[in-house]
């Protein structure tokens, strides 16, 4: 009786065991970017958290119209950084309809801080930028992440934040002035690219 006793309680704990090491966690992912050129590093800091930090070239477009001064079509490729928190709050689940949650394959919410160097008016209202500035927004962001086995690479985010940077406009004496401004904005994001770490 004693003995079967000890091993009900020994498989008991290897199952237990066995479930907690099937339990998804956050875990390192390295990538190139392919969309904004450039490289990722995301950092596991607990079972669901993570820092992610990424270097790249960050492409914008802009278009201005005005009836005094017609049309504007400026495309800017600029140096960029950004660091995003991320908690991932739908791994389990995940595993548990069997679905790919290796390499932080799943939903976060976030916050996150980007900064450009660049010459992108905030506003039609302001000059043209003769010298690259830095350019930040700061919010809080949804997204989704999917690494493939392929190594093929997909995150998605979108959220509301507030950008701010140093701009040239005229007072009403028509001077020159440089004054930090800000204004609200969306926050969208896609992210292609192909992860790089080794093959499990």
């Amino acid at each position: 009786m004693h003995k079967l006793i000890l091993a009900l309680a020994f498989a008991g704990a290897t199952l237990s065991v066995n479930a907690q090491d099937s339990t998804p966690v956050t875990t390192d992912v390295l990538k190139a970017t392919i969309l904004s050129p450039g490289i990722s590093y995301e950092k596991s800091i607990g079972k669901k958290h993570t820092l992610y930090g990424q270097v790249y070239a960050s492409p914008t477009i802009q278009y201005f119209y005005s009836s005094n001064l017609g049309s504007e079509f400026d495309f800017y490729l600029d140096p960029a950084a950004l660091v995003q928190y991320r908690y991932y709050y739908n791994l389990e689940k995940r595993a548990g309809k069997d679905k790919f949650t290796r390499l932080n394959s799943g939903n976060y919410f976030g916050a996150t801080v980007q900064t450009y160097l660049s010459k992108v008016r905030l506003d039609s209202d302001h000059l043209e930028e003769s010298k690259r500035r830095p350019v930040t927004t700061i919010g809080a962001i949804w997204g989704m992440q999917r690494n493939y086995a392929k190594r093929f690479s997909l995150d998605i985010n979108l959220g509301a934040g507030y950008q701010f940077a140093s701009v040239l406009t005229e007072d009403i004496n028509y001077n020159f002035v440089r004054r930090t401004e800000g204004r609200f904005t969306l926050i969208a994001d896609i992210g292609i690219g192909i992860w790089l770490n080794k093959r499990s």
